[in-house]
């Protein structure tokens, strides 16, 4: 099982990113664990800054990863 939150997060810096997620703990910690591009794609936190959006979904398997990032895709 996963047991994470994935929240939508709007990039802040230079990059040609608009919106992303981020993978955490608890819908409202600072420790991240993945962070993921529009498209749900891994990146790298490098040179990367953003802010959380309020959305926030829990995730216990894959499945909801996906029905996750196609909820959220159009939100801001």
């Amino acid at each position: 099982m996963r047991n994470t939150y994935l929240t939508k997060v709007k990039f802040s810096d230079d990059s040609n990113l608009d919106y992303g997620y981020q993978e955490t703990s608890a819908p409202t910690s600072k420790q991240l664990i993945h962070l993921y591009n529009e498209d749900g794609d891994e990146i790298t936190q490098d040179n990367h800054t953003w802010e959380a959006l309020t959305h926030s979904t829990f995730l216990s398997n894959n499945d909801d990863f996906w029905d996750a990032i196609e909820s959220m895709r159009f939100l801001t």
